[in-house]
Parts: structure tokens; sequence; C-alpha cells
């Protein structure tokens, strides 16, 4: 698409009071929203489109000179194993604009109350039943998620059952959109210094948290996008203090608090918990905590100081390993690059462990918002 920004976030422009305003007041929704070849999520209405429902609106047929006048739906095919549709962009029109509700946006072709959806791999059309899912004006799937858009509001929905968790539906303006004194700027890369934890689990999915909120990253062409931690774990809310995952599952440290999740098509929290930090992890708090993938050493760090805790163990009791080359560090991360130790805006890494304890110097320091978000310096 011309004009589409190269980095994976979405170009978010905040606009002037008077056009906020009026986007937000609209209750119209979308046409059609799907995610480009670049991680950008496109917004479709009218004749128009939009790099986020924030940024400046252009006109569908600058960017695609054969579409004339609106969509019916779109999407982005994600299917490796057919490199000549993996990752294309596809713009749907029904003859005579008489798309309606029937469809919702291309993941699927919903007639009446049944459900058509085209499996790429085996190539046949499948029929489901979705009850409680209906009236979308647009759909999107992100990050294995599926949004059913009902003008302003959503569902979210799992594909298989069509069935819809408790909570919806919820408004787009708080989730979707930046609206004056509503939910969160989606899609912009949020603010290095209140980053408290981070944490890639066994599928190298990125997790970032700040607040009550927190920010998932699959690969650099989904984008990173706000939500309030309950949308995942539904049992916290709050501030995650530090974050680390082990044995399939994830470990979020609040204060004195531990929460684990077993990791799945959603989180689980394990029974029993949350438990006392120090009675499961031998440990009374933390600056930040990491695990390396396929390893179940647990490392710890406070102040200079680095302790290592063997997560096999009962009762598990924490051993110094050495110290650091940093004062104070934010928080830290360890996936199949190494070690990376955050700090402020900027991120220190480590080929490994042992790395780490043996520099006599923090290794250079890396702008965070270039490293991690894509975006430029």
């Amino acid at each position: 698409m011309g004009g589409a920004p190269q980095f994976p976030v979405l170009d978010c422009t905040v606009l002037s009071s008077p056009e906020v305003a009026s986007r937000c007041a609209d209750e119209g929704g979308f046409d059609a929203i799907t995610l480009d070849e670049h991680g950008v999520m496109l917004f479709f209405r009218g004749t128009g489109v939009s790099g986020c429902w924030d940024g400046e609106e252009g006109l569908i047929n600058a960017s695609w000179p054969e579409i004339q006048g609106p969509v019916d739906a779109a999407l982005r095919i994600h299917h490796k194993e057919s490199p000549g549709v993996h990752d294309n962009v596809y713009l749907f029109q029904v003859p005579g604009g008489q798309a309606g509700p029937q469809w919702a946006g291309a993941v699927s072709l919903p007639a009446g109350g049944d459900v058509f959806s085209y499996d790429l791999g085996l190539g046949v059309l499948k029929r489901r039943s979705w009850p409680g899912v209906s009236d979308c004006s647009a759909a999107a799937r992100w990050l294995g998620r599926y949004y059913c858009f009902q003008r302003v509001h959503f569902l979210r929905f799992q594909p298989a059952t069509g069935l819809v968790p408790p909570g919806y539906p919820r408004d787009a303006r708080d989730y979707f959109m930046s609206c004056p004194g509503r939910g969160e700027i989606t899609g912009s890369p949020p603010a290095p210094r209140s980053l408290l934890a981070f944490t890639a689990d066994d599928a190298n999915r990125t997790y970032a948290f700040r607040g009550g909120q927190y920010f998932r990253l699959d690969s650099k062409r989904d984008g990173w996008h706000s939500w309030p931690l309950n949308h995942t774990w539904q049992e916290l809310s709050g501030q995650v203090d530090s974050a680390f995952n082990w044995d399939k599952k994830l470990y979020l440290i609040q204060g004195s608090q531990v929460y684990i999740y077993r990791v799945g098509p959603g989180y689980t929290l394990v029974q029993g918990y949350p438990r006392d930090l120090q009675e499961e992890l031998g440990i009374t708090g933390a600056d930040a905590t990491f695990t390396c993938p396929h390893s179940a050493e647990l490392f710890v760090i406070h102040g200079n100081a680095l302790q290592r805790v063997d997560l096999t163990l009962s009762p598990r009791s924490p051993r110094l390993e050495g110290s650091i080359p940093h004062a104070h560090v934010d928080s830290a991360m360890c996936n199949a690059d190494g070690v990376h130790l955050f700090h402020g805006n900027t991120i220190h890494h480590y080929a490994s462990v042992a790395e780490l304890t043996t520099s006599p110097k923090p290794s250079p320091p890396q702008n965070m918002t270039a490293v991690l978000f894509g975006c430029p310096h």
C-alpha cells in the first residue's frame, strides 16, 4: 500500500480536538478491518481507509486505484505453507454493495445462523454455528483471537464454538481508538520508562507490563497493543512487578504474592494461587526476574546482585550467582538472543548469564523503542 509505514507499530497521529471529538462521537463503526503486510491495522469506512482509527484518513482508491467505493470485507492471509498468498492482503466487494451483516470481515462469511469458513490447509469449506455472534459489521483476527465489530462495539469470541466470554460487548473507543478520557492509546509503543516487567514464553511471544496494562508481541508484523491485565488473566489487576516463564507456566509477581498461570490456548490460574512469594520461590522481592528458554533456573536481580533459584527443588532458596555491572535495572528478559536488561529507555544485551556476571562494565546501551518496537530513533 502506498505510503504505509515501514515499521510495525501503528501510525496513530493525534489530531485536533474537533476531529477527535467527531470520530469518538461517531456510532457508525467500520466496514472492514485487517492488518496489512507490514503489521499496520487498517480501518475501512465508506470510501476512506486509515492506518489507525486516530490517524489521518485517506481514500481507498488512492492506495488501490482499482477499488471504487467501499469494501465489504478485508483480510491478511497468514499461511506460511502457501508462499503465493502468505501475508497478502485481500479486499472484498460484493456486487451491488448488498453484503450487509452477512460479511463478517472475511474471517468467515455468516449467512443466517451459520458460518462458513475456508480451511487453507485442507482446501475445503466448513460450516459452523456461532449462536453468540451476530450482526458483525466488521471482523478481525489478531494474535490468535477473533473479534466481531458491531458498529462501535465489539465481541471477542472463540472461533471453534462461537462462544463469547463474559464482559462483552465492549466499546471499541476504549480499546481500538484514542478518545479523550477513554481507554488507552492502542497500537503505539508504550512509554519505556513505565515498563516494569518483561517476559518471553516458549512460543516466543513477548509480554511487557505497566500499571494495569500489558502489551503482547508475537511478531513485529502484528504491532504492539495495550490491553487491561484481566483481558487475558481474569483474576489479575493492579501492577505486575516482574514476570517469568517456566514449565509451560507463566509467573506474575505482585508485591509479596505470585500468580501462576498454565499456558495453553488461554491462561488458567493454578488452583491455590496467588501464594506468598517467599513460600513459593524463597525470595522476598526483586528488581527483575528472568528464566532462559528450556532452563529450570530462575535468576533474580536485587541491585547489582544476581541470585539463582533452582525451580526443580523444594523448598526453593536463592544462591548468589555473582554481581552485574549495573547498580539498578527496571526489568529483565532472556530469550534465544540472550539476556536483556532494561533501564529507562535503554536495553543492555548480553549473550549469556555468564557474560553478564563476568563483564567489567555495562554493554553498550541500545534504544528500546528502536530495538523492540521497530521505530526510528
